[in-house]
């Protein structure tokens, strides 16, 4: 209609889906994320050792990249650059597949297969793994997991982080009860998530400290599952960090196992996540968003 002038104006609030970046951006926290392992994203996997042969359904995966490495203001702060198998053995890789429910990928572990980085491998500088230090009063992990073996006679575990000391902090399922469990010292007393392992597929997060309160003596280190706080732990582990910046060929990350064990991950890996700060209740819940449209875990 001639001279008919028409404005629209949104008034209503628009809902952003979140991914790991976006969460990152939130100024409600000043966090860093320093490692991302994204089985869905065909670019960053590898079938050797050295990443230059991509990655195939039904194939090995042998190098992955941390999608948290460059790009996103970290760096040398990151966690490392990849994780790798260079063992020479194949069966060592875990396995990528691919799911006919949402289409993502997925990598298969059948207890004998790791992935890791070291101050010579997947590191992000001469002598040095990585940047980072794990704050038992300040961080944040998370992960997407199906646990095929949900019951254990001894502990399992899935990924750990060791210091030059050897002493190492770890996630798995702990034999007595079969939840999952995290130990801020694998010799020590764990944090029991008070909750099982579903034989599904779930997501956890572990968050210690508080985002309000960044850097403070906050001994607080909170289990959730599904984006469900499932446990809440006020044990002081302030003397349980691991320097994971020394030079020294004791330090490494685990993924799949922790050094020393033979008891290792039986299952499927979708996705790992972790943050040098700890996730404000905001961006948690944009994570938990993230989780449910990607993976259709509500």
């Amino acid at each position: 209609m001639k001279g008919l002038s028409l404005s629209f104006k949104n008034t209503f609030p628009m809902r952003v889906q979140q991914n790991p970046i976006g969460i990152t951006s939130l100024s409600l926290s000043q966090t860093n994320l320093v490692a991302w392992y994204d089985i869905s994203d065909a670019d960053t996997l590898f079938a050797d050792a050295g990443g230059g042969v991509k990655a195939t359904h039904g194939g090995i995966v042998s190098n992955i990249t941390n999608k948290a490495y460059d790009g996103l203001g970290a760096s040398s702060t990151s966690l490392n650059t990849a994780i790798i198998n260079n063992t020479g053995t194949s069966s060592y890789s875990p396995v990528l597949a691919q799911s006919t429910e949402y289409g993502e990928s997925f990598l298969t572990f059948d207890g004998s297969n790791w992935l890791y980085s070291t101050r010579v491998l997947g590191n992000v500088s001469s002598g040095k793994m990585g940047g980072v230090t794990l704050n038992q009063e300040n961080f944040c992990f998370s992960f997407v997991i199906q646990n095929t073996d949900t019951t254990e006679t001894v502990d399992h575990f899935y990924f750990a982080w060791q210091d030059s000391s050897r002493i190492a902090s770890s996630v798995g399922i702990e034999e007595s009860d079969d939840q999952m469990y995290y130990w801020p010292k694998v010799t020590l007393s764990a944090v029991d998530s008070g909750t099982s392992f579903s034989g599904q597929k779930e997501f956890w997060t572990v968050v210690g400290g508080e985002a309000s309160t960044s850097g403070a003596d906050v001994r607080q280190i909170k289990i959730y599952k599904d984006g469900t706080l499932v446990h809440t732990s006020t044990t002081d582990f302030s003397g349980e960090n691991r320097d994971l910046t020394a030079n020294n060929a004791n330090v490494n990350f685990y993924f799949g196992r922790n050094l020393g064990s033979t008891n290792q991950f039986v299952g499927r890996f979708y996705e790992f996540l972790q943050w040098d700060r700890a996730l404000s209740d905001v961006q948690l819940d944009q994570l938990n968003t993230y989780y449910g449209v990607k993976y259709g875990i509500s």
